[in-house]
């Protein structure tokens, strides 16, 4: 079964839809800028009798019962019209409810990798029309027809992988752990050994005055 999920777990699928009252169930869709809350159209021109308009969608949303199947976004790309996605990147380059062309004189390509390869994915999109910093904690992308594109990035939270990449976790960090006992032990150990030493040194020489 897929469901909405919290805000902090990575995003699982991009789309643009050219009508957001089509945008699909579970998605969020960005129709306002997170600095001034204006109209994130980013096709941004109009015909002469229609407007045309493209809303970025996302979702985080993933099959629970199939963990191991599960995508998540792990990089984003804005390129110009004619450039060629870089090796591993997918473009967007149709309206999922239309089926017509994404973007006007941009490309946005996504980069998906398995949930259980990675520790880290992107975790949030915002549009910016005004200021032209990104948010705290936010890297900015850069612009498609002058809305700025700005992303986060998140740990990817172990209970949304496999159980066997779980299990695998728990394993290193109990090695790990196990390994940092023996450690300290072995030092004190040294530490105990270092002044019984001491100790004889200082009775032998007390016995021979």
């Amino acid at each position: 079964m897929s469901q909405k999920f919290p805000a902090f777990y990575p995003i699982t699928q991009v789309c643009v839809v050219a009508d957001p009252q089509k945008c699909p169930p579970s998605y969020d869709l960005l129709m306002r800028s997170k600095d001034k809350e204006a109209d994130c159209d980013l096709w941004r021109e109009s015909g002469m009798f229609k407007r045309y308009t493209r809303y970025l969608c996302f979702t985080r949303s993933f099959n629970i019962d199939n963990l191991q199947d599960n995508m998540v976004l792990v990089a984003l790309q804005i390129l110009n019209e004619k450039d060629f996605p870089p090796t591993g990147f997918t473009t967007i380059d149709k309206t999922l409810d239309s089926e017509e062309k994404a973007f006007r004189k941009k490309q946005l390509c996504v980069k998906m990798a398995s949930r259980n390869s990675v520790s880290t994915a992107i975790t949030d999109i915002v549009l910016l029309t005004k200021v032209k910093r990104p948010p705290e904690e936010y890297t900015l992308l850069g612009d498609i027809n002058g809305i700025l594109v700005c992303y986060k990035t998140g740990r990817v939270p172990p209970e949304t992988q496999s159980f066997i990449h779980a299990a695998n976790s728990i394993v290193a960090n109990t090695t790990a752990a196990a390994a940092s006992t023996a450690a300290s032990t072995a030092a004190i150990s040294n530490k105990i050994t270092l002044r019984f030493v001491l100790f004889l040194d200082f009775l032998s020489l007390f016995c021979l005055l």
